[in-house]
C-alpha cells in the first residue's frame, strides 16, 4: 500500500478511485474508495427507496383533499408531516399507511378535540355506508360568543385498480351548545370496487346560525380509516392485538411493593 510522507501541508480527499487519508489515530495512507454507500446497501434503505413513489403520491393526494375541505386550517407543513409518518410506517399497502393517521389533528394549534366530542360508527350496507355521529359533549357555552355549531363529514374512498380517491361532503344541522346531544346518520355511496376509506370530521362554531370567521372557532380531524378487504381487516386485527398485548406501564407502577409510613 502506498504511503504518504508527512510534510508541512496535510492533504486528504478523494482522487478517482483512491482516498487520501491524513492525520488522526493512524498514519497518513491511501485506501480504495467504497463503490457503494453503506446506507444504500442496507435493506431498510432499499425498501424505503422502493416505496418512495407510493409515499409521495398518497401524501400529495391527501394533502390536496384536506386542502379542499379545511379552509385555512391546513398548515403549510402538512404534506411533509404525512411523508414522515409514512416513512416511519415503512409499508407499501395503502391501508397500513393510512392506519397511523387515525384521530390525527389537521392543525394541532386548532384542535378538533377541543370543541366538544362525538363518537363515530360506520355501518356497511349494499352500495352504501352509513356514518353515524353520536354527540357526546358540546363546545363550552358562550365560548367565542358562539351559541351553536355543526359538523362537516367528508367521506374519502379508493377504488380497486383505479388511481385517485373519490370524496364528498355532507353537513349536519346546527346544534345548540345548550341543547341535548343529538345523533346523526350520513349516507354515502359505496361502489362494489371500493377498497380503503378515510373519514374527515370538521367542527365549526357560529352565532345565530351564522359562522364565526375565526380559526379558533373550528377544528378538523382524520376521525377514522378503514378497509373493505377482509384479509386486510384480519391483518389489522392481529396488529391491534399485538399492540394491546404489550404490558401497560401503569400496571407496573401499581404492582410495586410500597413502604408504609412510620409516623
Amino acid at each position: 500500500m502506498a504511503k504518504i510522507k508527512r510534510g508541512i501541508i496535510s492533504i486528504s480527499g478523494k482522487v478517482d478511485d483512491k482516498v487520501l487519508v491524513s492525520g488522526g489515530s493512524y498514519k497518513d495512507h491511501v485506501r480504495k474508495a467504497d463503490t457503494k454507500k453503506k446506507q444504500e446497501t442496507h435493506p431498510s434503505f432499499k425498501k424505503q427507496n422502493k416505496s418512495a413513489p407510493i409515499f409521495n403520491q398518497l401524501a400529495s393526494e391527501l394533502n390536496n383533499i384536506v386542502k379542499s375541505y379545511s379552509g385555512r386550517l391546513k398548515p403549510t407543513g402538512f404534506y411533509h408531516k404525512l411523508l414522515k409518518i409514512f416513512r416511519r410506517t415503512q409499508e407499501n399497502d395503502r391501508f397500513l399507511l393510512l392506519s397511523p393517521l387515525r384521530q390525527m389533528e389537521i392543525n394541532p394549534d386548532h384542535r378538533f378535540g377541543s370543541l366538544g366530542s362525538c363518537e363515530v360508527r360506520l355501518e356497511e350496507m349494499k352500495n352504501k355506508v352509513a356514518v353515524k355521529l353520536v354527540i357526546k359533549s358540546h363546545p363550552l357555552p358562550g365560548r367565542y360568543n358562539a351559541d351553536g355549531y355543526f359538523y362537516e363529514v367528508t367521506w374519502v374512498h379508493w377504488l380497486k385498480n383505479k388511481p385517485g380517491a373519490v370524496h364528498s361532503r355532507q353537513y349536519s344541522d346546527w346544534i345548540s351548545v345548550n341543547g341535548k346531544e343529538p345523533k346523526f346518520e350520513f349516507i354515502f355511496s359505496r361502489p362494489a370496487a371500493a377498497t380503503h376509506w378515510l373519514l374527515l370530521l370538521r367542527t365549526r362554531l357560529g352565532a345565530n346560525r351564522k359562522l364565526l370567521d375565526y380559526m379558533v372557532t373550528e377544528g378538523m380531524q382524520i376521525a377514522e380509516v378503514g378497509t373493505f378487504d377482509k384479509k386486510e381487516q384480519e391483518i389489522w386485527q392481529k396488529k391491534k392485538e399485538a399492540i394491546n398485548a404489550k404490558p401497560d406501564p401503569q400496571n407496573e407502577i401499581e404492582n410495586v411493593v410500597r413502604v408504609k409510613a412510620k409516623e
